[in-house]
């Protein structure tokens, strides 16, 4: 999934490397195993094994484990673009849940839209993956403050 008529250059060569650090220092990204599935200027793919204690009431994929997704594959997509010394941070955040989260795992596709010096814009498509079927259970759409 790719924003479309969006292409952006990485700010510097070791954005991968920050953007890394950056992702897998969250304690709360250590808490849900999140992991990066993929990466580049203006974008990230991140995902979740399904386990029982990430999981609601009635076996789905709980709303606030999708929302984390959405926030972190959307959000750390604008920080690939930042400069090293800057900081992204949500500052407008909606989630659009279309189905209940069924899978496997979950993948979370983060697109930079716009990069902006002080506000960026971002979006995220999340979905359940079975085997090599995947099932878009919701979107989100990010602001980020730039700081």
């Amino acid at each position: 999934m790719q924003a479309p008529d969006v292409e952006f250059t990485a700010p510097d060569e070791q954005y991968c490397q920050r953007t890394e650090k950056l992702f897998y220092d969250m304690p709360f990204v250590k808490f849900l195993d999140l992991k990066i599935a993929g990466m580049g200027p203006g974008w990230l793919d991140c995902q979740v094994i399904n386990r029982p204690e990430l999981q609601q009431q009635n076996g789905f994929l709980h709303a606030g484990v999708i929302a984390t997704l959405a926030d972190m594959s959307a959000g750390i997509s604008a920080a690939t673009l930042i400069d090293k010394d800057h900081s992204a941070l949500s500052a407008e955040f909606k989630i659009v849940l279309l189905r209940p989260g069924l899978g496997e795992r979950f993948i979370a596709r983060g697109r930079t839209i716009k990069r902006g010096r002080k506000l960026s814009v971002a979006e995220s498509w999340i979905y359940g993956v079975t085997g090599d079927k995947e099932k878009l259970i919701a979107r989100g759409y990010l602001t980020l403050a730039v700081i």
